[in-house]
């Protein structure tokens, strides 16, 4: 089966999910290509897999829409600025491509899934997307009309599935959870666990990660606490305490977090309304065994178990504290992370993820799953 992956970025430092789905895809027999409007911002950071078709530009891009200057007749209101003439000339040299496909996927609830739809409806392919969080909850009349288009949409966690309900009402669209899944053969632990190694967090340091929160705390751990990762709070997160890396490779933070005493996820939902499904790097730590503190917001609760983690209310930096301190007092820590492995193997594994996709995407052309 050839799938042609539709995405905004690619590569794209915090999408690695993305390349671990490919690889997967690929890994279990279908053949998957990608269609990508431009390369991530730290795409030097990402080993990517595959070689992605990125828009045509000059001569080819004004050629390949003479070709077919129909396309403009037939999309959804793509892009959002209006300009429709020159985002149907970005896109028509992928029409071949999309015409081949048995089926088009695209990653996130945004631009990506509004092209593919517009791939689908000139060459009849189906098309389906993935929604993660934020690019669910944005635009809800955008939505409705995403997931009238697609064949199916997917979600990520019960927490999305429950919000599109909520924001969404009566839609007709078909929405499925598919959660984010982990390569857990190449995720295990190279050395023996730390207990007295830093607290570390790891991600793009925008609101909805709630590192404000771990920062605003840091002096009162009793450690170091490492936040791996950049972007626009970096200035604000500058507290005694607290050791800000920059941008990390994947590789580079999974060495961050198989070196961590515990785990932070103090996801918030941040005043804009941006917000994670369930943040992949609490599943990371958890296949690499290390112990976890989470906030209760978004999916968080659906990961995180009292065996290897510990749950406290978003925003409550009182409660964070007494959490990581909590965690770090117990002597049970080992365990923890064993515990947090084994929920790994049976929630987490990327080849489960992958059949179920798979096994979405094939009624959808036709054929039994």
């Amino acid at each position: 089966m050839k799938v042609a992956y539709v995405l905004e970025e690619y590569p794209e430092l915090s999408q690695t999910f993305v390349e671990t789905e490919l690889r997967e895809v690929r890994r279990q027999g279908d053949d998957p290509h990608v269609l990508a409007l431009r390369s991530g911002p730290q795409a030097g950071l990402v080993d990517a897999a595959f070689s992605p078709a990125y828009p045509a530009g000059g001569l080819r891009r004004v050629a390949a829409f003479a070709a077919r200057p129909w396309v403009v007749r037939h999309g959804v209101p793509w892009p959002s600025d209006g300009r429709r003439l020159r985002g149907a000339a970005r896109i028509a040299g992928w029409l071949p491509r999309a015409d081949d496909a048995d089926h088009l996927h695209a990653h996130f609830a945004t631009e990506a899934a509004d092209v593919a739809a517009i791939l689908g409806r000139l060459t009849g392919t189906p098309h389906s997307f993935t929604g993660h969080s934020t690019d669910l909850f944005a635009d809800p009349e955008a939505l409705r009309r995403r997931l009238e288009a697609a064949a199916f949409a997917a979600v990520v966690c019960e927490y999305d599935r429950r919000e599109v309900e909520r924001i969404t009402p009566g839609h007709r669209g078909r929405v499925e959870v598919v959660p984010v899944g982990l390569d857990l053969s190449a995720l295990k632990r190279t050395t023996p666990y730390d207990p007295d190694g830093p607290v570390v967090a790891v991600g793009r340091l925008v609101e909805q990660k709630g590192f404000a929160d771990l920062a605003a705390v840091a002096a009162g751990v009793g450690r170091e606490v490492v936040i791996a990762g950049d972007g626009p709070q970096r200035d604000a997160l500058e507290r005694p305490g607290v050791r800000l890396t920059g941008a990390v490779s994947p590789a580079e933070a999974l060495r961050f977090i198989e070196g961590a005493s515990v785990l932070v996820a103090p996801s918030v939902v941040a005043s804009d309304g941006s917000r994670d499904g369930i943040p992949t790097v609490l599943k990371e730590a958890l296949a690499l065994g290390t112990p976890v503190v989470a906030s209760d917001a978004v999916g968080n609760p659906e990961v995180v178990e009292p065996s290897y983690g510990m749950l406290y209310p978003a925003g409550d930096r009182a409660a964070l504290l007494e959490a990581v301190r909590g965690l770090l007092a117990r002597a049970d820590r080992g365990a923890m992370g064993r515990a947090g492995r084994a929920w790994a193997e049976r929630k987490a594994d990327v080849r489960v993820s992958v059949e179920r996709l798979r096994g979405l995407w094939s009624p959808v052309r036709g054929e039994a799953p």
